[in-house]
C-alpha cells in the first residue's frame, strides 16, 4: 500500500457498489476488502462482474487488519450501529450511510467515550451518520 493512501474496506455489499467504485477510483484510498455475512448477498455480489477482483473477508479479518483505517458500513440499518462501533473499538474510522437502526445518536455518543476510556483505541475516530458526525473526541 502506498504511504499516502488510506486503507479502506466495506462491511456489507447490498448497497455499497457506489462506495466500492469511489474507493477504487480514488487517489486517496487503497481498497483492501469487503465482508458480507449474508450468504445470499455474498452469492449475488460474487456473480456481479462489478465486484470482480474483490478480496472477500470476514468481519473479524476487516477489524483486525492494521492496513485498514476506514470502513464503510453498508449493512441493514438494524445491524449498522453495532458494526460501526466495532470498527471504532478496533481503532478504525467508520462511515454509515443510514441512520443506525432503532438507536438514537445519543446512545452512540455515550458508547464512544466509554470505549475510549476502556480501550484507548477509539480516541480520535469518527462515525459519520447520514450526514452527521459523532466524534469520540467531542463526546
Amino acid at each position: 500500500m502506498e504511504a499516502d493512501r488510506f486503507g479502506a474496506a466495506l462491511i456489507g455489499s447490498a448497497h455499497s457498489l457506489g462506495y466500492l467504485e469511489a474507493i477504487r477510483e480514488s487517489d486517496n484510498y487503497n481498497f483492501v476488502g469487503v465482508a458480507e455475512r449474508h450468504p445470499d448477498r455474498l452469492e449475488s455480489a460474487q456473480a456481479n462482474p462489478r465486484w470482480d477482483g474483490v478480496r472477500w473477508a470476514s468481519v473479524n479479518d476487516i477489524l483486525s487488519d492494521d492496513s485498514i483505517e476506514v470502513v464503510c458500513v453498508e449493512t441493514d440499518p438494524l445491524e449498522s450501529l453495532a458494526f460501526s462501533l466495532d470498527c471504532i473499538r478496533a481503532g478504525k474510522h467508520a462511515k454509515v450511510a443510514k441512520p443506525p437502526g432503532e438507536i438514537e445518536v445519543s446512545r452512540a455518543q455515550k458508547a464512544l467515550p466509554d470505549q475510549r476510556k476502556a480501550r484507548g483505541q477509539g480516541a480520535g475516530k469518527f462515525l459519520p451518520v447520514a450526514g452527521n458526525t459523532v466524534s469520540s473526541e467531542s463526546c
